[in-house]
């Protein structure tokens, strides 16, 4: 744990687990059943989100459990030859499932209901593409041996663009699914990313300050903090097949909408994404 004070400490990593990684969808039925069970997911969290009131926790579980769906059949595309377009309604279903759970923990039903009906349409637009799906190539470009996208990394322990060994392409957009919370006495981030990064950067905006100390979970290291910005290294895609990320912080408001900026790095020190939790539409 860093402790801000007069000198600062040394870090220390905390071993409460973020969640863990999809489950792997090896075949096109397997990723229509997943897909289909996303839809009922969401389907479900829409109807408790009308209900009066509102059932607001079961419905944010509902989409976890959509999401969850989403990423095993959005790695399964990413490694199908030709199905860029169904990845790509699977990715923006994705984002907007992230925002309609966020939506939902604050208190924003009709935002909520709008962003899960958006999920819904992208999900069963991307069905078809599901259906059509042919097997994965032979040889993926992810665990080829080769700098396919020419950006000086090589396959999937390291590569941002690879979302797994089987990946059929290194270019896979770098994404990820960020929640915001209040865990003991502490503002916590955890979710997961669809590629691999070396480092991540967390700066504390709208006047918010560290205030004591924090942890990051899958970082070995970090750089000495300031009262608003934290930089660690992390583990490769080896050490964290999930592509977790799990950071507590310590802050000066205990109010679970409060904003943190993240950055992530590749393992050249090239920022790979940006954005913002919680998320807006």
């Amino acid at each position: 744990m860093w402790r801000l004070a007069a000198v600062l400490g040394a870090a220390a990593l905390v071993a409460s687990a973020a969640g863990a990684a999809p489950v792997p969808v090896e075949s096109r039925a397997a990723a229509l059943i997943e897909l289909q069970a996303a839809i009922a997911d969401e389907q479900r969290a829409l109807e408790l989100v009308r209900r009066d009131p509102p059932r607001r926790d079961t419905a944010r579980l509902r989409l976890k459990a959509s999401l969850d769906r989403l990423a095993g059949v959005r790695d399964f595309l990413s490694a199908t030859p030709g199905a860029q377009a169904g990845e790509a309604l699977v990715d923006q279903a994705w984002t907007a499932d992230i925002q309609a759970r966020d939506a939902v923990g604050r208190y924003e039903e009709e935002n909520a209901i709008a962003l899960i009906e958006e999920g819904l349409a992208k999900k069963r637009a991307a069905l078809p593409a599901v259906r059509a799906a042919k097997p994965p190539a032979a040889v993926a470009q992810c665990s080829d041996g080769k700098d396919n996208d020419g950006d000086g990394i090589t396959d999937w322990k390291l590569e941002p663009g690879c979302t797994s060994a089987r990946d059929a392409r290194e270019s896979t957009r770098f994404s990820c699914g960020v929640e915001s919370a209040i865990a003991s006495g502490r503002l916590a981030l955890t979710g997961s990313c669809s590629g691999t990064f070396s480092e991540v950067e967390f700066t504390l905006l709208d006047g918010l300050q560290l205030n004591g100390g924090f942890d990051i979970k899958h970082a070995p290291s970090c750089s000495p903090p300031t009262v608003t910005r934290v930089r660690c290294k992390t583990k490769d895609g080896a050490q964290n097949p999930g592509r977790l990320l799990d950071a507590r912080f310590a802050t000066t408001s205990k109010d679970p909408s409060q904003r943190v900026q993240l950055r992530f790095f590749d393992i050249r020190k090239r920022q790979i994404a940006r954005f913002v939790v919680p998320t807006s539409r």
